[in-house]
């Protein structure tokens, strides 16, 4: 447009040269008009590069801003599972032989709303066993139970100290991964707190049996360890001590048969057909942890069932 104007300009003062101007006039009018062109010509060239380059500019940005939140959404929501098949051949003394197939199926996802804060909701296969996810085939093709593994908070309150609470990982140590006192599968629900400064280390937690008192059956688990993780030579050294009381009295087992106490003494209503079945005392279990490279390692503690 700008030389639209320009040619437009050169042409009327041609006009007019022609009947007022000298020669010479003319000639300087039009060399300055052909300068002005040009001048323009040079405007323009930069101002659609400048276009180009603003354009260019917020496609980038645009681009860089859909990466970055790609990028956050993958670093703050994690999703995870696994699946197992098994054959299993029982043959154990003073019982039946026993064969089965088995599968294990578990998805869980992990989210980060804030940098100090991690929810995480699992699904498991299996039944209301609290200590096993495994799933007995079999039924005619049957569909197959899934249940709630995990729905728990952690809460980083400050460096080292942690809050966790809701359904959640057991957070007590086990040495060599061992379930002497601990199965693997077990998911506490209550709430738990985890410290570490340094070489040491303290775990505690209150967990429930059962919540609800309006039966008058609140129950609750309570235990600590603390102890120290450090090397010795080419080896890891975890040492520490632990307590825990379980609040079993007057109460049935958990998990298994009526008469499955493990060792812990109980009393039945009727001892001759063990019925009405119940734990005679609390659980009270203390003892120390030892675990060296995680192979050789020692618990005082008995399983707890």
């Amino acid at each position: 447009m700008i030389r639209f104007i320009a040619l437009l300009l050169a042409v009327t003062y041609a006009q007019v040269g022609q009947a007022s101007m000298s020669d010479q006039d003319f000639s300087d009018l039009k060399t300055e008009l052909m300068s002005l062109i040009s001048r323009v010509d040079a405007l323009e060239a930069e101002n659609k590069a400048l276009r180009e380059s603003v354009v260019s500019s917020a496609s980038t940005v645009e681009k860089l801003v859909t990466s970055d939140k790609s990028s956050s959404w993958t670093k703050n929501v994690k999703i995870k599972g696994d699946l197992r098949y098994r054959y299993e051949n029982i043959d154990a003394e003073r019982s039946d032989t026993r064969e089965r197939n088995r599968i294990r199926a578990r998805l869980a996802v992990t989210a980060k709303p804030a940098d100090n804060v991690e929810v995480g909701i699992g699904l498991a296969s299996g039944s209301d066993d609290a200590v096993s996810t495994n799933q007995t085939l079999g039924g005619g093709g049957t569909t197959k139970d899934i249940n709630l593994d995990l729905a728990y908070f952690k809460w980083q309150a400050k460096p080292g100290f942690n809050v966790i609470g809701g359904k959640m990982k057991n957070i007590f140590y086990r040495p060599a991964g061992h379930g002497l006192l601990w199965d693997g599968d077990y998911r506490p629900e209550g709430l738990g707190f985890t410290f570490e400064r340094g070489n040491y280390f303290l775990n505690t937690a209150a967990n429930f049996l059962e919540s609800d008192s309006k039966n008058n059956d609140h129950k609750t688990a309570y235990g600590f360890q603390t102890g120290f993780k450090g090397s010795v030579g080419d080896s890891q050294l975890v040492a520490g001590v632990g307590y825990f009381e379980i609040d079993t009295k007057t109460r049935e087992v958990f998990i298994g048969d009526s008469d499955d106490f493990f060792g812990n003494t109980f009393c039945c209503l009727d001892s001759d057909a063990l019925t009405g079945c119940t734990y005679n005392n609390e659980l009270r279990r203390a003892g120390a942890v030892c675990s060296v490279q995680h192979h050789n390692w020692r618990n005082t503690d008995r399983a707890i069932h």
